[in-house]
Order: structure tokens, then C-alpha cells, then sequence
């Protein structure tokens, strides 16, 4: 196999974008386009890729590059250092000496972080895409500007606080009060598509029409006991000032399949500058089939893009990062299953090493899931509430989610330091926490293990091995000789050698 390096950098002195072509091996030519690439890569771009590492549910893969190295003994590349390398992108490829350039595969597509010259080498070190989402997801802040009785950006005391922002479905949040002398709230920096309820101290308010635009409501009050919503500006206005707290239930959309797990990565990744394009569209459809339950994120603070996919995709224990090939992903975890991509044989594979898999860190299998849904956005204790607030309401505004468990006490015949494992989610609704609670403890109360499989690659097999696919393998030790499904949890790449090892978790 040889490797083939296409890199764009920007020519300081033309002031232009150019692309710059070099290999492994003797050289190579594009027959077709007339391309030659240089002989010039010592070590072909590695990365290592991981999911459910210690046995943690769900969140960002971890990710780390090495670096592209290429050999200037000779100093024939010293004019590159006319050249800026920062943001541009490294396409790496894959084929057979000789080929044609069609043939050839991208395994990784990245941006570059910076070249660093050596006397014998260039370093191209390249970026981890991930830091693009280590972003506010709120951006807009209030202004203050409020001359009160008008305005709804607030006085003084909010001037430069973040605006809510919503995603979902969220019950029992505490809105802003953008207007205090009009007794406006805002649930949302944007347009809603519902505020179901409102309450005062945890007692229902009635609801009034919804308001036109701002101007009527501003100019209209509801009927004491009442509130009316206008839909665009994601705010509501009271009729008669709370002899409590204000709290409310409001949704995105009334559509559940506009609120789940998928949809709302999908929309935080395209509201943080991700285009459309670095995403993979089946990744959102799958989720969906696979968890079509909707989720409800509320966020009045600093939060990061990150951090909200990391609660939003291990509310449906999934996981989520960004490809070899720069893109996009999202997929939930489940038990090896269905056609693998490849069977790994002892032809292919160089040495295996077995381990038990762990959950949360401990190499015990797990008898009971205690699993959190239906968060409760504000904890209210009884002595704040109306005293014609019902028992179950008034439990549930007490505690910070609902709360169901999956057991089966026969694990603990067998394994009796099986472990107990406690999860919240953003599963907003009372009828989604129980599947998957019950889903969890299938998948966790299984005797797992975990493989280390140090392969050798051509072409073809490299191209199909990547993080979350399944593979099976047949090998003459650890009770593998019929074969064994398991699914790739990590992925580290060593070009200069044609090998890949794998993490194997079945």
C-alpha cells in the first residue's frame, strides 16, 4: 500500500490557496489529472478514536491525532515555510502502487492545526474538530435597555445575562422576567411553539389567546388569573402579579419527532457553525428508529455545545464526535448484532489480548439501572407551594426527575459484587424511562469482555473498520474458534506499519 497526502495551504506571497501533493513509497502519479506526488511522508497522519470508555454510557468519542511527517533532510521543503497551514484541510489517502488515483480511499480528512519545521522533518499537526463546539451555546445576552413600563431586554440586573435558550420539551423551568412592571417572562430566545402551562406556587394559571406580536402584548393585559403567550418572542405575560414563584412548561414543538435525542444533536451541531454537509443524515435516522422518545434541554447559562450533546446523547445512550472523515456522528451502543463488516482471522490478526469489560470503571456486570427521566427544571419545596397543590405533584417538585429501576437478581447469583448503576437523562415524559432502563440492564448484565487485536490492514479492510461498526472474529484461543461477533469501541491507526489496532467490546 502506499499513502497519498493532498494539502492545501495558503501562499503568503501570491496570496492563494494551493495544494500540495506528496506519498509514501517511490512516488506516484495521477495518470489522469497529470498530479504528481512528491516522495516525501515519513509517517502517514495516525488517530486514535474511543467510545464507552471505563464502561461510561453515552457522550463525546475521545479523540487524538498524531501527526503527518514529511522527510527535509535534504531542506528542498524549506520554501513551505511560506506558507500558512492553520485551518486548512489534509486529505489523506489509500490505495496500491500503481493504481489509479480512483481507486484510491480517504481515510482521514482533517484540518490542519499548524506545520512545524525541524532540520530533518516537517511536522503537519493536525486538530481535534471537537474544540468547534467548545462554544456557548447562548450567545445572545440581554442588553438592559428595558425603559420601564416598555421594553423586553430587561433593566440593569440582566444586562449581559445570557438568554434561556430551549430545546424540546422541559417541564417546570423558572422563566425570565424580562418585564417587571408588565409581568413578561421569557421561556426562550426565539420563536415557541407552546407554552402548556403556567404556574404560581405550583398552582395552575389559566390561559388567555395568544398574542399577535410584541406590540400587542405589551399594550394588552390578561385577565387576572390568566396568561397569554406570544409565540415568536418565546415570552408570556401575566394577568396579576404571583404570590409565588413562576414556573412553566413549554415545548419547541409540538411534534415529538422534532424533540428527540437525534434532532436536537442535529440542531445544536448546526446552530455551533457545523455545516449540513459534515453531517450523516442516516445517523439521525437510525437514532430516531431506535429512540423516538422526546428529550427536553433548558439552558440560562454558560453551557457549552459539548456538554449539552454529552447530556442530550447519554440521555439515549449514544455516543457522538466527528469521523476520520471530518463528519458529524451520532449512534447508540448496543450489543453486537446484525451483518459485520469484516471477519478477523489469525491471517489477519498479529496478537489479541482478552480483558473483562467494565462498567463505570469496575469489571462487574450490573444487577440493577436506576434510571432519572422527566427532569424537573425547578425543585420547589412544600412550604413554597399553595397548599392546593396534589400529593404526587408535590413529591415530583420536590425531587429533580422521576425515577424508574430495571432488576434481575439473578445476576447476583453468579456475580454477588454485581454493581448497581444510577443514570439521569433528559427523557422528557413518563412513558420512555422504562424501556430504556430495561435496555440498559440487557446490555449491561451480560458477562462482556473486552479485546485488544493488533491487525494487519490492505486497502479494502482499512476502509471498512471504523468506530462503532461490528466484526467478527475467529481465532484458535479465548473460545473464538466458531467465531464471535463484537463491536470496534476503539480505533488507533499506525500507517507507517499497515496495522490498526482495535478495542473489541462483545
Amino acid at each position: 500500500m502506499i499513502y497519498l497526502a493532498i494539502i492545501e495551504a495558503y501562499n503568503l506571497t501570491t496570496s492563494a490557496v494551493e495544494t500540495l501533493r506528496f506519498c509514501t513509497g517511490p512516488g506516484y502519479i495521477d495518470e489522469v489529472a497529470g498530479d504528481y506526488y512528491e516522495p516525501r511522508i515519513e509517517q502517514p497522519a495516525s488517530m486514535r478514536r474511543d467510545i464507552f470508555q471505563d464502561g461510561q454510557i453515552g457522550g463525546a468519542a475521545s479523540a487524538s491525532y498524531g501527526e503527518l511527517t514529511l522527510i527535509n533532510a535534504d531542506g528542498e521543503l524549506d520554501y513551505l515555510t511560506g506558507y500558512a497551514f492553520d485551518g486548512r484541510s489534509l486529505n489523506l489517502k489509500v490505495g496500491e502502487q500503481g493504481a489509479a488515483f480512483s481507486s484510491f480511499t480517504t481515510i482521514i480528512y482533517a484540518t490542519i492545526q499548524q506545520a512545524a519545521f525541524e532540520e530533518l522533518r516537517i511536522s503537519i499537526r493536525l486538530r481535534d474538530r471537537m474544540a468547534e463546539l467548545d462554544k456557548p451555546v447562548q450567545p445572545n445576552r440581554y442588553g438592559g435597555t428595558n425603559s420601564l413600563p416598555a421594553g423586553v431586554d430587561g433593566t440593569s440586573e440582566l444586562k449581559d445575562a445570557p438568554k434561556p435558550k430551549l430545546f424540546g420539551r422541559v417541564a417546570n423551568v423558572t422563566p425570565v422576567l424580562v418585564n417587571s412592571a408588565r409581568l413578561i417572562y421569557q421561556v426562550n430566545d426565539g420563536q415557541i411553539e407552546n407554552v402548556v402551562n403556567v404556574f404560581d406556587k405550583g398552582t395552575y394559571l389559566a390561559r388567555g389567546s395568544d398574542y399577535s406580536n410584541q406590540a400587542d402584548m405589551e399594550a394588552n393585559a390578561p385577565t387576572a388569573g390568566y396568561y397569554r403567550v406570544w409565540q415568536a418572542g418565546g415570552m408570556f405575560r401575566l394577568g396579576g402579579s404571583p404570590a409565588g414563584l413562576v414556573t412553566c412548561t413549554a415545548w419547541e414543538s409540538s411534534a415529538i419527532e422534532d424533540c428527540t435525542a437525534a434532532q436536537i444533536a442535529y440542531d445544536l451541531v448546526i446552530g455551533a457553525g457545523i455545516s449540513s454537509g459534515d453531517t450523516y443524515s442516516a445517523d439521525r435516522t437510525t437514532l430516531d428508529g431506535q429512540n423516538a422518545g422526546s428529550v427536553g434541554l433548558w439552558v440560562t447559562d454558560g453551557l457549552t455545545v459539548a456538554e449539552a450533546l454529552d447530556r442530550v446523547s447519554a440521555s439515549v445512550g449514544a455516543w457522538w464526535g466527528f469521523d476520520r472523515l471530518n463528519r458529524f456522528r451520532m449512534a447508540r451502543l448496543d450489543a453486537p448484532s446484525g451483518t459485520s463488516v469484516a471477519t478477523l482471522t489469525e491471517i489477519e490478526i498479529v496478537s489479541l489480548e482478552r480483558q473483562a469489560a467494565t462498567v463505570n470503571g469496575t469489571a462487574t456486570p450490573v444487577w440493577q439501572v436506576t434510571l432519572g427521566h422527566d427532569p424537573n427544571w425547578t425543585v420547589q419545596t412544600s412550604d413554597s407551594l399553595a397548599g392546593i397543590v396534589p400529593d404526587d405533584r408535590r413529591a415530583w417538585l420536590a425531587a429533580g426527575s422521576r425515577q424508574v429501576k430495571a432488576t434481575d437478581s439473578a445476576v447476583k447469583t453468579k456475580h454477588p459484587l454485581a454493581q448497581e448503576v444510577t443514570y439521569e437523562t433528559l427523557l422528557a415524559g413518563d412513558n420512555y424511562g422504562d424501556p430504556e432502563a430495561s435496555r440498559r440492564l440487557s446490555l449491561l448484565k451480560a458477562e462482556r469482555v473486552i479485546l485488544t487485536a493488533k491487525v494487519q490492514v490492505d486497502a479494502d479492510l482499512l476502509y471498512l473498520l471504523d468506530l462503532g461498526v461490528v466484526v467478527t472474529v475467529q481465532y484458535p484461543r479465548y473460545g473464538l474458534a466458531a467465531g464471535q461477533q463484537f463491536r470496534i469501541i476503539g480505533i488507533e491507526t499506525d500507517f507507517a506499519h499497515d496495522q490498526v489496532i482495535l478495542s473489541l467490546w462483545g
